[in-house]
Order: structure tokens, then sequence, then C-alpha cells
């Protein structure tokens, strides 16, 4: 390789810094501790995007901390709170005595002021990730990752948004049947 002036290309593994920053209007309850006795007591949300030739999709779901498989989750062209609210209430519907502690980062679409409310009404507490630290929302972080990762990043690109949006409830449908994401 030195003789023909090739490199080896590694990934480096980001550099997460601990922020000590608080703040009484979004705490963050959870705070590292990923540890649960049962299902329904923790569950952690977030969103991510897919990149298609036609623009980008983006998944909203929310993961069990006890279970580590996928609890709800919608699919959208738009990331806005209806897609968040959309993840939210199929949660209620399947698990209608659920009261967890929900974890979520900063974004707007998670501090909007319907998304506070509902989760209000459902008697579910929010926690927030303190703001540059994705760890404290790591087991659904986690999950995004093996879902791009085994996906080879959806190299299916060329293909339509539908192909894309079945391969991913396809995954979602298979991991929650039969993996479990351990957080590393």
């Amino acid at each position: 390789m030195r003789k023909i002036h090739v490199k080896c290309h590694y990934d480096r593994k980001p550099k997460y810094q601990k922020n000590d920053i608080t703040n009484d209007n979004y705490p963050n309850i959870i705070n590292g501790d990923f540890k649960c006795s049962e299902f329904g007591e923790k569950w952690f949300s977030d969103i991510t995007y897919i990149s298609t030739s036609s623009g980008f999709l983006y998944l909203s779901a929310i993961i069990d901390g006890y279970t580590r498989k996928i609890v709800s989750y919608s699919i959208s062209t738009k990331i806005d709170t209806k897609l968040i609210l959309d993840t939210i209430h199929k949660a209620k519907i399947k698990f209608p005595n659920a009261r967890p502690l929900i974890q979520n980062d900063l974004g707007s679409v998670y501090t909007s002021f319907k998304y506070v409310l509902t989760l209000k009404e459902f008697s579910y507490i929010q926690s927030f990730s303190k703001p540059g630290c994705p760890t404290d929302n790591a087991p659904i972080e986690n999950f995004f990752s093996y879902l791009k990762r085994e996906n080879n990043y959806f190299k299916i690109i060329s293909k339509d948004i539908q192909t894309i949006k079945n391969t991913i409830i396809q995954y979602i449908y298979i991991s929650t049947t039969t993996k479990e994401f351990i957080l590393n």
C-alpha cells in the first residue's frame, strides 16, 4: 500500500462532550441511568433521517428501555410535530396502561406546546438529553445505528420512497419480534 500510495480509511468514533448545562425547564431525569426493571418504565424517543433520491424520509421512533424493542414509530417526508404526535399516539393506543418516563432531545418538536401537553394528558413524564450529548439518548441512537448499518445505509436510494418505507417497516417488524438491541 505504501508503494502505490494507498492509505487505509477508517471511521473515527465521535468524541462526545459531557455537558454540565442544566435547565429547570428541560430536566434530564434519566441522566444516563438506562437500567429498567420492567416494560414501560423508560422509553427513549428520537427522529432520524434517511436520504432518498426524492428527498428525505424521517423516522420517529420510541424504544422501550427494558426490552430494547420498538414501541411505536411513524415515517414521514416532513419533520414536524405531527410526526412525533403520530408516534406517541400509536404508543398510547398499543400500551394504554403504560406511564413511562420518556427521554428525548431538546429539538423544537419535542419542546413544542402540543407535544408537551399530549405527554401530560397521557401522564407520561418527559426527560430531556443535555445539549450536545447524544449519549443521553443512547438506546434509540443505537437502534438507528443498527437500522442504517444493517440496511447498508439504504443503498436502494434509486428506488421509490414506498420501497424504502417498506424496508424500514420490515426491519422494525423483524427487529421487534426477534432481536434485542444491547447498549454497548
